[in-house]
């Protein structure tokens, strides 16, 4: 990220947009996050929400420095633009769920909740979600790996909420401030069971109750983007979901 600024800046750029995460916001922030308490408090990311086997034993550090490394980045971001004068702006997703070719068992939520349901349909076992399934989650929906192919998708009428506020963000948003981007609110268990029943799965999904829930909610605000562009309308997560599991059959 480091990299890309600098060269912006070194090569005249006109405009950088950097993405962060929700992850960076505080652990004890106010519900619903908002872009002025980015850094009112120390980063303690949640690891239900990445669903990593050994997110206990070796991986927390790993994580938590990520939340750490996207709050320098708009640092960063602020930096250049006070400097040099680089229109340079930051943009605050919430988790992304898109289509992907190859799934993880023990990656992100979305991601790990599919293939789990997967191996369930292919080997007839129980589709297993840990934890109750009680806590609420806002996803973004987004295009597989890499911004430039979430572009190239979106002006080929894809519906990419992501793409959509990037493309209109290098035209109509420049500030210092980051601007969060999310979904609506859906439970885990409302995913898991919407994901049973687009995969026709036999039996109920069942909870692991040996696994904690996290904090119920950690909802992000899109106040700002509604009034900065009232006009744009997340994709329905039922629908974002249908066109990821279609994909995932051909």
């Amino acid at each position: 990220d480091s990299n890309v600024l600098h060269c912006a800046h070194k090569y005249g750029a006109t405009k950088v947009i950097s993405l962060l995460s929700s992850f960076a916001y505080p652990n004890d922030a106010s519900i619903p996050l908002i872009e002025k308490d980015l850094h009112a408090g120390h980063v303690i990311l949640h690891m239900e929400d990445f669903i990593l086997e050994n997110i206990q034993n070796n991986c927390t550090h790993i994580i938590e420095a990520y939340g750490n490394a996207k709050r320098q980045l708009e640092i960063l971001s602020r930096s250049y633009r006070k400097q040099y004068g680089l229109d340079s702006v930051t943009i605050l997703p919430t988790n992304i769920l898109g289509k992907k070719k190859e799934l993880r068992a023990d990656g992100p939520v979305v991601e790990s909740l599919i293939a789990k349901a997967l191996i369930s349909a292919k080997s007839s076992t129980p589709f297993v979600c840990r934890g109750s399934g009680t806590p609420v989650r806002q996803f973004c929906y987004a295009e597989g790996k890499h911004i430039i192919l979430y572009l190239l998708l979106y002006t080929l009428n894809f519906s990419l909420d992501l793409a959509k506020v990037i493309l209109w963000a290098l035209d109509s948003y420049s500030h210092d401030a980051p601007l969060n981007v999310a979904g609506p609110e859906i439970s885990i268990k409302e995913l898991a069971e919407e994901i049973a029943s687009l995969l026709d799965l036999k039996g109920n999904v069942l909870y692991d109750l040996s696994y904690s829930d996290g904090p119920l909610k950690r909802t992000v605000s899109v106040e700002k983007l509604r009034r900065l562009w009232p006009e744009f309308q997340p994709t329905d997560f039922n629908t974002a979901l249908k066109e990821i599991l279609q994909d995932l059959k051909k």
